[in-house]
């Protein structure tokens, strides 16, 4: 399993390093032709395998701000309406 990583990581880092060669050779700020670079860019993408599709996709909201002040002044009611249906402590 390791060595298949190692392979893809390989793999990736060769075509990563063939693109920015042919970006360096042949893009228009640099003198290349604009419609070869376009075309050749274009080529090079399509030969990249396809991502992995991921799992489903989970998101978290964090309250902030005035949100968060009303929630915790919320608990703190509860907490002491419940504290004053406690018998008294005996020491």
């Amino acid at each position: 399993m390791a060595s298949e990583h190692c392979r893809a990581t390989l793999d990736s880092a060769a075509r990563r390093a063939e693109i920015r060669r042919f970006v360096r050779e042949n893009h228009p700020d640099r003198g290349g032709d604009p419609d070869v670079f376009a075309s050749g860019l274009q080529a090079l993408r399509a030969q990249r395998p396809p991502r992995p599709a991921c799992g489903e996709v989970t998101t978290y909201h964090k309250r902030s701000g005035l949100a968060l002040v009303v929630g915790w002044i919320r608990r703190q009611s509860v907490r002491r309406r419940a504290e004053s249906h406690r018998p008294p402590r005996v020491c």
